[in-house]
């Protein structure tokens, strides 16, 4: 039987029977069709007698994702393909990082599933990205000069003239289509998953850097996510391959479940600050209370961590979730 490759952004045939797809997993057959779209019979050709169930994102009928907000953002540079064992997900999407896959822990119950690595970072312990809040460029550190990732800028400057989120109500974050309101997305998860969150206008999805970068379910985390992020798991400063952070493990049996959070600093004007000492991680809701020009966030150095708001136009990391609190 003569084998095809495809790559991941191609729908598979019915008659697929021996193409590797992304270099790796050869289809056997089709087993049906699921909720989520075709289902796959697959041989991973790197491991021992290893089949999975492997499914197309691109076949399945709209997500959460899809729905709030608007549109779907696929990775800029790869379409995901989501492997399933009979234990669950070992493989997730692929992004603008040079990552293949992006792996994910769910540090305690009925919480989302947390990112190992920042986006634009290679290992936990890089950087990656930094984001003045509802960005979805990023920009990262070359030398003394902000460089975007996309190639658009090679001398950024993070401040209010290049941050059109900066002074803007909640309401007008939601008639520009920035944010989308909680009682609106509180509506829509109840109504497809029959779950209740906080009602916190977020960002939608073509202004999260997460689902423009990473795609698939990848989102910023709320303030609520980070909040709980800091109560409900152990905080151990530590250093990591000549780098300081955080390491946050889960309690009693999500004990073996960590990440690690870098002190990657933040970006102030043209300059990159605290890094080495500070770790600034945004999350998707505006804290418009006071101020027209902040937005909530997780702050951290060696002696603490808590979530707080700052300004929009300050460049900050992001660890992207996948699912949502329950």
């Amino acid at each position: 039987m003569t084998s095809n490759t495809i790559n991941n952004d191609v729908t598979m045939p019915g008659g697929a029977s021996g193409t590797l797809l992304a270099g790796r997993y050869r289809i056997v057959k089709q087993l049906g069709q699921g909720g989520m779209g075709p289902v796959w019979h697959a041989e991973d050709t790197q491991l021992d007698n290893k089949r999975f169930v492997m499914k197309k994102p691109e076949d399945r009928p709209p997500t959460c994702t899809d729905m709030l907000g608007g549109e779907h953002h696929p990775p800029q540079k790869e379409t995901a393909t989501q492997v399933e064992t009979t234990t669950g997900l070992v493989a997730a999407s692929t992004g603008t990082a040079n990552r293949s896959v992006h792996n994910k822990v769910q540090l305690w119950e009925g919480g989302p599933y947390w990112a190992d690595t920042n986006i634009g970072a290679e290992k936990p312990e890089d950087y990656g990205f930094y984001f003045w809040w509802g960005d979805t460029v990023g920009y990262k550190r070359e030398g003394d000069v902000w460089v975007a990732s996309d190639g658009s800028s090679s001398d950024f400057e993070f401040d209010k003239k290049h941050t059109p989120t900066c002074g803007k109500s909640l309401s007008a974050l939601k008639s520009e289509g920035w944010v989308i309101g909680g009682e609106e997305r509180q509506s829509l998860l109840e109504k497809l998953f029959g779950i209740r969150v906080r009602e916190d206008s977020v960002l939608t999805t073509k202004h999260d850097a997460a689902q423009v970068h990473w795609g698939g379910e990848w989102r910023i985390p709320t303030n609520q996510e980070l909040k709980d992020l800091c109560n409900k798991c152990d905080w151990t400063w530590t250093t990591m391959n000549g780098v300081n952070g955080y390491v946050v493990r889960g309690r009693g049996n999500y004990a073996s479940a960590s990440i690690f959070l870098p002190c990657a600093g933040y970006g102030p004007g043209a300059s990159l600050g605290h890094a080495g000492s500070t770790g600034a991680y945004w999350a998707s809701v505006p804290h418009s209370d006071y101020s027209d020009s902040e937005a909530w966030d997780l702050g951290f150095n060696s002696g603490s961590h808590s979530v707080s708001y700052y300004y929009r136009f300050y460049g900050q990391s992001v660890r992207p979730v996948q699912g949502f609190t329950k």
